[in-house]
């Protein structure tokens, strides 16, 4: 879901449901919808069939939920098809997958009928032959949704066609189909189109959908350029090579990380919602299980807090903390800590204005947060926040907040940098409007770097470098879509060949790694010459050079080796005991001493100093 504000000054302002105030909580349901008409089966001049693409991109998504969610559902249903399989009873609608949580033969199905599956459509399911009513379609996508009383959560159909103009000649089946759709949007359903271009015809949303997707309509009135805005595809791209990447940059759950008030001045307030747009992403959080039994158990685990030197089991309410003060130790309960934590209820409050050229971006010290107005605490806020957002961009300014996120949250400083909606050639919306908010330093976060003397480089010298500098410029800026996680990508696609019974995964495409072929062409001539005006060593540079060049070649045997050398035991090592009596623990490993200490009943510590320690202090009772 996008957000614009561009008419919120002239248009009334949204009415608040219930559904607005569950949006962008809770799990995530995603139906896809794929036409399954014969130009959607017929192969395209590079020899791809966009049925077939379309359930690549429904086996995508199905990956991504079961690594991120365990609680998200997804479900596919065919139009266009001869056979039916719904509960109304509409002919060539055919649920394939109903809503629920992605499993390994759920996925295995969607694999089969995608690029790489040997199953084909027409013969598992026909195709229709005549005329269907696409309302039916829309009806039999309400029945689902229906059927799931939990209201929290999105609720989105990912459609996937080619025909643009469906009911041309038929009025009636036409304004059906209209009212179905929006039959869902009153019910909080939102229809995520991906129109696609076949057989040399490209996808108009003009001609049905934008009223389907409440987009603007032309009167006899409009000027030609209005015309000629709808008239353009409002969609993405509707070529079937970025159909994939499409449907990916729609994948993820829309979730707020705070709902707050967001205080203008005294006796003016908005609500606003935020959002974690950039944010470290992990393998996730694993499960303890025991394997003893006939199947999996999984564990559960328990903390129990004990004295260190009675070894007394305590009470959580017995347990307090302390800081160190001038040699002592002052003692606090929870409820005492909590205060001390808590300064304000949470809310953004603004301080004033100051010039955008004042921003610094490295005093930025945690990601930014984004903001859009939230339309169920404050009536009026989207048009306050558009009206707000408009100047501040007219007049280059950056507003100073205080931010307290949430209750017992820590209260910071904010710059609130205002962003304009941006859209691409083709329509779609690249950049949302609406504000960061970036953390700034408080007094006592600044740290002084220590005195340094640099010297300075001749002119030559400078001149050397800019030729390597101009040598290795990038014409694109960074984006972040070009550049995957090869950890986490790795870590993926093992657990897919397990869960699949797939071919063993050994790599993954590393795009980190450095393309030294083309670098060494460039820098041929140019890092010769600095190594001269440098006066630098250059056997030793040139050794450098070449490690870098190998480490391509090798960095997968070195990752393999590793892997083997970490499982390999340590032949001829010497005991625990032993280097206890030597007193050279210090020259064990921890995952050694971590090993040893849990074959003696105990739960290892984390530093290596710790488990030392721990280890003697078993020792020394021993006889």
């Amino acid at each position: 879901m996008s957000f614009s504000f561009s008419n919120q000054l002239d248009d009334d302002d949204p009415v608040v449901t219930d559904d607005y105030k569950t949006l962008l909580t809770g799990l995530d349901r995603i139906l896809f919808l794929i036409d399954c008409g014969s130009n959607m089966q017929t192969p395209q001049k590079d020899g791809k069939i966009p049925v077939k693409v379309a359930f690549d991109c429904v086996k995508s998504v199905m990956l991504n939920k079961v690594f991120s969610s365990d609680v998200d559902e997804v479900g596919v249903i065919l139009f266009g098809t001869a056979s039916q399989n719904n509960a109304p009873g509409h002919e060539h609608v055919y649920i394939l997958q109903d809503l629920d949580v992605p499993s390994a033969q759920k996925i295995k199905e969607v694999e089969a009928f995608g690029s790489e599956g040997d199953k084909d459509l027409t013969t598992e399911f026909g195709v229709a032959t005549e005329e269907f009513p696409l309302g039916n379609v829309f009806w039999t996508c309400m029945e689902i949704f229906s059927e799931r009383t939990k209201k929290t959560g999105t609720r989105r159909i990912f459609l996937i066609t080619d025909q643009d103009n469906p009911h041309k000649k038929n009025t009636n089946l036409r304004n059906a189909a209209i009212q179905r759709a929006k039959d869902l949007g009153e019910i909080g359903v939102e229809i995520e189109l991906f129109g696609l271009n076949t057989g040399g015809n490209l996808f108009d949303e003009s001609l049905f959908y934008n009223e389907i997707m409440n987009v603007y309509q032309p009167t006899e009135e409009s000027d030609e350029a209005q015309l000629e805005k709808v008239r353009a595809p409002k969609g993405a791209s509707n070529n079937l090579d970025e159909l994939l990447e499409r449907v990916r940059r729609k994948r993820p759950k829309k979730r707020s990380a705070f709902r707050i008030p967001f205080r203008l001045a005294e006796g003016l307030e908005i609500g606003i919602r935020g959002y974690n747009l950039i944010i470290e992403q992990s393998r996730g959080q694993h499960t303890w299980v025991y394997t003893a039994a006939e199947q999996l158990q999984e564990v559960e685990t328990k903390t129990t807090y004990k004295c260190a030197d009675t070894e007394q089991t305590l009470m959580p309410d017995e347990i307090k903390t302390y800081w160190p003060v001038a040699g002592g130790q002052s003692v606090f309960n929870n409820d005492e800590r909590q205060k001390l934590r808590r300064s304000t209820d949470p809310s953004l409050k603004l301080l004033g204005f100051m010039s955008k050229d004042v921003m610094r971006p490295y005093r930025s010290i945690f990601h930014p947060y984004f903001i859009y107005p939230d339309e169920s605490t404050f009536e009026g806020s989207t048009r306050t926040f558009a009206a707000l957002l408009d100047t501040m961009l007219e007049q280059e300014r950056v507003g100073l907040c205080v931010f307290t996120p949430r209750t017992n949250s820590t209260t910071f400083i904010v710059a609130m940098v205002p962003q304009r909606e941006r859209v691409n050639e083709n329509g779609i919306q690249t950049q949302p409007p609406g504000f960061y908010l970036i953390r700034l330093p408080y007094a006592d976060d600044i740290r002084e770097i220590p005195p340094t003397t640099i010297q300075h480089a001749t002119e030559e010298q400078i001149e050397g470098a800019k030729g390597v500098i101009d040598k290795l410029y990038l014409d694109q800026m960074y984006d972040p879509a070009d550049y995957e996680n090869p950890i986490l990508q790795l870590h993926y696609a093992v657990l897919q060949s397990l869960a699949l019974d797939q071919k063993a995964v050994e790599d993954v495409s590393d795009n980190t790694l450095p393309k030294y072929e083309i670098l060494n062409k460039r820098l041929k001539d140019c890092v010769p010459r600095l190594q001269s005006l440098l006066n630098a060593d250059t056997e030793e540079l040139d050794a450098v050079s070449s490690s870098s060049r190998k480490r391509k070649e090798t960095s997968n045997d070195d990752a393999e080796s590793s892997q083997k050398r970490a499982r390999r035991p340590l032949s001829g090592s010497k005991s625990i005991e032993d280097c206890y009596k030597e007193q050279t623990l210090d020259h064990c490993t921890v995952p050694m001493l971590k090993d040893w200490v849990k074959q003696q009943g105990t739960y290892p510590k984390s530093r290596k100093a710790d488990l030392i320690n721990q280890i003697c202090d078993i020792l020394d009772k021993r006889p």
